[in-house]
Order: C-alpha cells, then sequence, then structure tokens
C-alpha cells in the first residue's frame, strides 16, 4: 500500500485512514470527511513530484 500512496502523492497513513473509511461507509467512495489539510497536503506533494520529475 505504501507504493501506491506514493504513486498518488498522499501518506500512507492517509490512503489508510481513506480505506478504513470506505469499508465503514459502504454506501460512497468518499465520505467527505477529510479535513481541507490532508487535500491540500495532497496537492502539494503531487504538485513536488510533478516539479522534481
Amino acid at each position: 500500500m505504501s507504493q501506491i500512496a506514493r504513486d498518488i502523492g498522499v501518506g500512507a497513513g492517509v490512503l489508510g485512514r481513506w480505506r478504513r473509511e470506505l469499508e465503514t461507509a459502504k454506501t460512497k467512495a468518499f465520505t467527505g470527511s477529510g479535513v481541507p489539510r490532508d487535500q491540500e497536503m495532497a496537492t502539494l506533494k503531487r504538485e513536488l513530484a510533478r516539479v522534481k520529475k
């Protein structure tokens, strides 16, 4: 799972939390309960990875 997290530019903990939320929600792929900081961090990490390439 850590490789997938790196590929999409998020931390393994964030990806694990998303997975747990999906398993408990069962009705929606994303419940929208994430904090804006997590979304911003993921966006910045993806952008940094893109710039490094």
